[in-house]
């Protein structure tokens, strides 16, 4: 994978545990696509990046193309941050948690087009 940047960096980081989870996903790997917003739709990534951002207070960093991937991404947060007790979506009460993150400076978009 050509475009993983600080791939050695990341790997070194998960063997010293200073990150416990590592998630990966390469769109233009021809034998395997994979996307970010699919990759954090998946259960345990869901429930990472909700006990990371709500209770945890941590922060989340979008770095990319601001066309479509950040898009994306962002729609997948605001579905994963507005998922409700019985399991429905409230994709709005999803997108004002971002917001207040963003009002926090806990949520921060590095994007271009």
């Amino acid at each position: 994978h050509h475009d993983w940047l600080f791939k050695d960096e990341m790997k070194r980081y998960v063997s010293e545990g200073i990150i416990t989870k590592l998630h990966t996903a390469f769109s233009r790997d021809d034998s395997n696509k994979s996307y970010v917003q699919d990759v954090m739709r998946q259960q345990g990534a869901a429930q990472r990046l909700v006990d990371i951002t709500l209770k945890e207070n941590g922060v989340v960093y979008i770095c990319g193309d601001g066309n479509s991937m950040a898009r994306d991404v962002q729609n997948a947060i605001a579905e994963i941050l507005g998922k409700k007790a019985d399991g429905s979506t409230d994709i709005d009460f999803g997108r004002t948690r971002i917001e207040q993150l963003k009002k926090e400076g806990r949520f921060l978009l590095d994007i271009w087009s």
